[in-house]
């Protein structure tokens, strides 16, 4: 039996830059601070009978005076059970 508990994902964060710049729709933002953090997780597949390794990436850009304008995580698993992934947010107005 399968217990429906999502798995747990621990992303390890370093800093990548202190000075990004960053177009986002709210404009274009310089001297910005990139942080990554990179992990990976195994979940269930195929009903259960199988599992993969899914590696994330997160990124996060932070502008002087604003905060964070954008973030964008990618997921990938080398299995046919799963599809790549790329999850945007970013600012649109400031």
């Amino acid at each position: 039996r399968i217990l429906n508990r999502p798995p747990k994902l621990n992303l390890t964060f370093h800093v990548v830059s202190l000075d990004e710049t960053i177009q986002t729709q709210a404009g274009t933002f310089n001297n910005c601070l990139l942080i990554q953090g990179e992990g990976e997780v195994n979940v269930r597949t195929d009903r259960g009978n199988n599992s993969a390794i899914v590696h994330v990436i997160n990124k996060d850009w932070y502008a002087p005076g604003v905060g964070l304008v954008k973030t964008e995580r990618t997921e990938k698993a080398e299995t046919t059970f799963l599809n790549a992934g790329l999850y945007e947010l970013e600012l649109l107005s400031y």
